[in-house]
């Protein structure tokens, strides 16, 4: 991803709005391979720009949400783990909002998607 590459930091900085305009439409794009690749951007994101991101944080959290509840696993994988690096940057107030959707998480069919719950969990307590 363009956040990644090596010299770009500063200049990405001066267009996190435009990146979150972006990751807000892609994260619930009807296909899954996109919803992944911006779920992917987005914990580049949260990574590499913190600071930025710190206010845009609250738009990005509805569309990650999305990707809860989606069908196929490898999406609600991502998504738990882009969820978690976007509550780290966002902070605690968060919680009111992800808590009823990380409740039916709990409860999915897919062991591999419970896993990827518990580690973002743990990755969010031990910040």
């Amino acid at each position: 991803a363009l956040v990644e590459l090596p010299g770009s930091k500063e200049y990405i900085s001066m267009y996190v709005d435009n990146y979150v305009a972006t990751l807000t439409r892609t994260l619930v794009d009807p296909y899954q391979e996109i919803r992944k690749q911006s779920c992917r951007c987005m914990t580049a994101l949260c990574k590499a720009h913190a600071a930025k991101l710190e206010l845009q944080a609250t738009n990005l959290l509805a569309p990650v949400l999305t990707n809860l509840s989606h069908a196929h696993s490898a999406v609600r994988v991502i998504g738990l783990d882009s969820m978690a690096d976007l509550i780290m940057v966002a902070g605690s107030s968060t919680f009111d909002v992800v808590l009823p959707v990380l409740l039916k998480v709990v409860h999915d069919s897919i062991p591999k998607v419970r896993i990827a719950l518990i580690n973002a969990i743990l990755r969010v307590s031990t910040q």
